[in-house]
């Protein structure tokens, strides 16, 4: 008993130690000098909180918000004439991390010394762990630049707590899921990105109600995609089914709906589904044929 107190006092003051960095800035996770010796830091490092993050990204912000942004931190590094940036991305919690990463990583191509979940090529690296996702940039290729990535992205990591994989990702069943097909949604960005089912927020996801969508592929090699969003509550599941029904893209026809549930058919002639069930939501797009009511 002496050994099993000991160790929860260790794993209790392991956590404080991590919440005083955490409570210390960002800044506290950036890579210190001589993460690879030679590089330092050049000039201050520079945070950028909400909406301000339209002041670093031209273009691209809103879907860092979507998903559920709280602030970017960045500092550039120099050795000698070389340099790279680091950027430090705080989201809302690991879903919106895992999900803004994967909108962004492509084909993952990892580096097989680094254990954490990321991709690496000549001059950038992104990765996720917990509730950060971090990119280091070079300016341009050069010999042994990933291999300086890799360091920063580690270097980082190590200063974060592990963090369990996002409940979402229980919501897809794994039989037939294409890899790399995975993603996480909170809005109308991240879903035109999958699939378009109507304009604005169709499934009123609001950037606080969390989908998780994935390709499958059917035994006759065709793939069809699978949406599913929880909801608060069954009444609010409802009200997005209902959504979908009024807002449904133009180009698609309904077949079907009421009783929790719309069938209907796309432009390519395709079908799709959607149907609630207590306070989830879930959508098919991409069927060859035409589901039961």
């Amino acid at each position: 008993m002496r050994m099993r107190a000991k160790d929860a006092a260790a794993g209790i003051m392991m956590v404080l130690a991590v919440v005083a960095v955490r409570a210390a800035g960002d800044l506290s996770l950036l890579p210190a000098d001589g993460f690879v010796q030679g590089w330092s830091k050049d000039g201050a490092a520079k945070v950028y909180e909400g909406e301000a993050l339209y002041d670093h990204i031209d273009g691209g912000g809103e879907a860092f918000l979507e998903m559920g942004f709280e602030a970017c931190t960045v500092q550039r590094y120099r050795r000698g004439p070389e340099t790279l940036t680091v950027e430090i991305y705080r989201m809302a919690d690991p879903a919106a991390a895992l999900g803004i990463y994967w909108a962004n990583c492509g084909r993952e191509t990892p580096d097989p010394s680094f254990a954490e979940r990321h991709t690496v090529g000549r001059n950038q690296i992104l990765m996720e762990k917990g509730a950060d996702y971090v990119v280091a940039t070079g300016p341009e290729p050069a010999p042994g630049l990933s291999k300086v990535l890799v360091a920063a992205a580690r270097a980082v990591a190590d200063k974060i707590p592990p963090a369990e994989p996002p409940p979402c990702l229980a919501l897809l069943p794994k039989e037939g899921l294409e890899p790399c097909s995975v993603r996480i949604l909170r809005g109308p960005i991240g879903m035109q990105a999958m699939v378009s089912l109507g304009e604005g927020d169709v499934l009123l996801l609001g950037r606080t109600v969390t989908a998780v969508a994935g390709e499958y592929k059917d035994k006759d090699g065709a793939l069809r995609t699978l949406i599913v969003a929880e909801y608060p509550t069954a009444a609010a599941a409802g009200g997005a089914l209902r959504h979908l029904v009024e807002h449904l893209d133009s180009a698609c026809s309904i077949l079907s709906a009421g009783d929790g549930h719309l069938v209907f058919k796309d432009y390519k002639g395709q079908f799709g589904l959607a149907a609630t069930a207590g306070r989830t939501l879930t959508v098919q797009t991409g069927l060859a044929k035409e589901p039961a009511r």
